[in-house]
């Protein structure tokens, strides 16, 4: 990913924006390797500013793969600041960008999750989830949001 994925003009603006980065060279610190528990690498691992791990990617991206998986990360990270408006409206983009592919549903099924954490209005999250329903019907993620109404896991 230092060939590149991270000397990419927008992934470089993306992390200097909003990510505090550290490098850990693991070829020379195999200490650090066992301590951290790396089993394949790149590893990188998004922690939020409170030390809260929010997001672990393992293997290279291409340059709009990791824009999307950044742009994931800091709706995580503002669905733990309570910052539901915002991580709706971020977990959306990634829902509905074209280089999301696997990521999609899974941000889908958060756009619902951020909604209910603001309103608590269940027909509400039901409704949010029904777009990840018809577009993914047989992901994890739509079969984790069926079950009755009123009955949150």
């Amino acid at each position: 990913m230092d060939t590149v994925t991270y000397p990419q003009p927008q992934v470089a603006a993306e992390l200097a924006a909003h990510f505090a980065c550290a490098r850990v060279d693991i070829t020379s610190d195999r200490e650090a390797m066992r301590q951290a528990r790396v089993l394949w690498t790149p590893w990188l691992v998004c922690w939020s500013r409170h030390q809260i791990p929010l997001r672990t990617v393992i293997g290279f991206l291409p340059p709009a793969q990791l824009l999307i998986e950044l742009r994931f990360v800091r709706a995580l990270d503002a669905l733990r600041r309570a910052e539901y408006e915002r991580a709706r409206s971020l977990f959306s983009e990634v829902a509905d960008a074209a280089d999301a592919a696997e990521l999609a549903p899974e941000a889908a099924y958060w756009v619902g999750i951020a909604g209910y954490l603001r309103d608590g209005d269940d027909d509400r999250l039901h409704d949010a989830w029904r777009p990840l329903q018809e577009r993914w019907p047989t992901s994890t993620w739509a079969a984790r949001t069926r079950y009755p109404r009123g009955r949150q896991p």
